[in-house]
């Protein structure tokens, strides 16, 4: 019994330690259409100089919460928006190359104007070219979820990732957290 219990044990660890190797040194957002500066200041992750000029990120992606209720994280709205225009793209960097077993992306639909479509990831040892890792699609059950959670399969080695979220036509879309699980 107790060999089983150290062996449950050691492989939790080794999962942990897994995810641990996978940290994000920085990232930057990138939202989809050319309406983004609408949803600039629903966005709280902005780090602002005194001039209220954005010189940065706050880290709110990765710093381990899921939720900012009453607020959101990383925000933005996409009216008047194509649907394929209507995505906030992640560029991450690394700290080295890692073995990315899952991509985690979590959000939070604060009513039903907020709906996410679906993700993608894409890896990159040199931040030049993009092969793609994997895709999922949201259903009506993940955007009935308040908090939301997408789980992409990767199994690919990177140094940069680029995870790209798309919300529906006219709504909100916001993520609050994206981890990534070693393999």
């Amino acid at each position: 019994m107790y060999r089983i219990l150290s062996i449950a044990i050691l492989s939790l660890l080794g999962t942990v330690l897994s995810a641990q190797n996978a940290v994000i040194k920085k990232y930057e957002v990138l939202p989809g259409n050319y309406f983004k500066h609408y949803g600039t200041s629903l966005d709280l992750d902005l780090k602002l100089d005194e001039d209220q000029k954005i010189i940065g990120r706050k880290g709110l992606l990765t710093d381990g919460s899921l939720d900012y209720a009453p607020k959101t994280g990383i925000c933005y709205v996409f009216w008047r928006a194509k649907p394929e225009d209507s995505f906030i793209s992640f560029n991450l960097e690394l700290e080295k190359e890692t073995e990315i077993g899952n991509v985690e992306i979590y959000g939070s639909n604060l009513s039903p104007i907020y709906k996410v479509v679906k993700a993608a990831v894409e890896t990159s040892e040199d931040e030049i070219s993009f092969d793609k890792a994997g895709e999922v699609a949201a259903d009506d059950k993940i955007n009935a979820q308040r908090p939301w959670k997408l789980t992409i399969p990767c199994n690919k080695k990177a140094k940069f990732l680029k995870i790209t979220v798309w919300g529906g036509e006219n709504n909100y879309l916001n993520v609050t957290e994206i981890k990534l699980t070693g393999k």
